[in-house]
């Protein structure tokens, strides 16, 4: 077997977004010790485990919150769901390392360099700062990767050699345990290595020697392996309360790898998500996002800010919670042999939810047809690329389409609101059909032959529609293809009842 151990020592300071890079020193801190600082902070001199009070002789100027064990565990996990992409078996060294078996994957990945390299993409992107080893017992590669970053330990070096060299602070052991070590004289592990087991049993517990044996691997070390949860909810708390959304979205959208990974290692794709922006003593505010099947973290980033950016926060924005929702098994492969359809399909999708993201729900929509043959109620709107049957969709909007068929009060063709589409009806019509079709047939008058701007020449005709008498809409036309004379085309027809007026429905492209 071979470990992999990476410690993340600024990992407190790094789960708040903006404290890392910010020009003003920022510590966390418990009741009496400062836990964590920032770069800024560092450089006046500001160090982990200084007291509260000698920080702030150190730094005046020192800002400080809370250190939260909790958001530090969180942010520990996501690496551990992170880490499962490079090995089936990820242990957590809590509070701020994991241990990854990688000697089953280097034939997979090509070697123990390339999984390095992998591993050092990854956490870069995630702007994680790290220390790395690798040893042939995980008790050896976490040791080493605390003191030397960088450290390799193949199974033919000396194991005993390496770990001798390293200091006693590399065990983590009990302040006492450490005291009384040091107290006599030891310093680093060949000390300890180099007295009887039982001498050292004896002075200093048993456990002492036990973790000594375990790196070395004379005696079993087995691990806890980390297993992901079937459900995606992650949280982020900023420093400070933002009033502008605009100013703190990176921070929403450093939660996105590992919203991605989850995904990928549950073979999904996201389809309804849910952001909580968080307030201060307030109800948070909650924005339901909807896709069509998608994990792309480019579009979820275009997406999610289009809905956010129109949403009006009551409160200034003091952290998000990201949350899946919905999600969908991907019948769609990443790596395809033939690729092209799938990414056009996607590429559709993607477009039309940047849309529905800027202009609203109900402001982009798809056609269907339906089975009737008055073509105003030949179609009706519905989700775009998902086909169905849309005809109870279209019930519900004939009686106020009937209503408006019998008030036709439209003077001009350029007031006319038009519905761009295809009518596909189950009897494919035997006349053509116009691209733009009015939403309220336009009056020509009572004369032999309809008059726009000049009499209309009869190009072809009549077609009879006759049908509707069951709903209260009942309609008796005969459709004809008119033509003025610079060409253009139309589609009118004459009422078979009453006055026999004509009517101008639809204009050919």
């Amino acid at each position: 077997m071979l470990w992999l151990s990476l410690v993340f020592p600024q990992l407190a300071i790094e789960s708040l977004p903006g404290l890392v890079d910010s020009p003003e020193p920022w510590a966390l801190q418990t009741r009496e010790r400062i836990v964590a600082a920032n770069p800024a902070a560092r450089i006046l001199g500001v160090r982990d485990g200084l007291g509260v009070s000698a920080a702030q002789v150190i730094a005046p100027q020192l800002r400080h919150r809370p250190y939260d064990a909790l958001l530090q565990a969180a942010a520990l996990q996501g690496l551990a769901e992170c880490a499962l992409g490079f090995s089936a078996q990820v242990s957590i060294e809590p509070p701020q390392a994991l241990l990854l078996e990688i000697g089953s994957t280097l034939r997979y990945f090509g070697g123990l360099q390339a999984v390095l390299d992998l591993v050092q993409e990854a956490l870069n992107a995630r702007q994680v700062s790290h220390a790395w080893a690798v040893a042939v017992t995980p008790l050896a590669a976490l040791w080493c990767a605390r003191h030397h970053s960088g450290c390799i330990v193949l199974p033919d070096a000396c194991l005993r050699d390496v770990l001798g060299a390293l200091p006693l602070e590399v065990m983590h052991l009990p302040e006492r345990t450490l005291q009384a070590l040091q107290g006599v004289g030891m310093q680093t592990l060949a000390h300890c290595l180099a007295m009887p087991a039982q001498g050292l049993a004896l002075r200093y517990g048993v456990a002492l020697v036990g973790l000594l044996e375990r790196a070395l691997g004379s005696s079993p070390d087995p691990r806890l392996c980390f297993f992901p949860a079937d459900s995606f909810s992650r949280s982020i708390e900023l420093p400070l309360p933002v009033s502008a959304l605009a100013h703190c979205m990176p921070s929403l959208f450093g939660l996105l790898p590992d919203l991605i990974d989850w995904a990928r290692r549950h073979g999904s794709v996201l389809t309804r998500l849910a952001v909580d922006v968080l307030h201060e003593r307030q109800s948070a505010t909650r924005v339901v996002v909807g896709f069509a099947g998608t994990r792309r973290i480019e579009h979820l980033q275009l997406v999610l800010d289009e809905h956010l950016q129109r949403v009006h926060l009551p409160h200034p924005v003091a952290g998000f919670r990201l949350q899946v929702l919905d999600s969908e098994i991907s019948n769609i492969p990443e790596d395809s042999l033939l690729p092209a359809a799938p990414v056009r399909l996607r590429e559709g999708q993607e477009l039309m939810e940047r849309l529905r993201a800027r202009l609203g729900a109900q402001a982009v929509q798809g056609l269907a047809a339906c089975q009737d043959h008055r073509p105003e109620l030949a179609w009706c709107s519905a989700e775009p690329g998902r086909p169905s049957d849309a005809t109870g969709a279209a019930l519900a909007s004939r009686s106020s389409l009937a209503d408006a068929l019998h008030a036709p009060r439209l003077t001009g063709l350029n007031s006319v609101r038009g519905h761009a589409g295809t009518y596909l009806l189950s009897n494919q019509p035997s006349q053509p059909r116009p691209l733009w079709l009015l939403e309220i047939p336009r009056p020509l008058g009572k004369a032999a032959a309809p008059v726009m701007r000049y009499p209309l020449r009869l190009l072809n005709g009549p077609e009879r529609i006759e049908s509707g008498w069951w709903d209260g809409a009942d309609v008796a036309r005969d459709y004809f293809i008119a033509a003025e004379p610079d060409g253009s085309q139309y589609w009118v027809f004459r009422d078979c009842r009453g006055e026999r007026q004509w009517f101008l429905h639809g204009v050919f492209a």
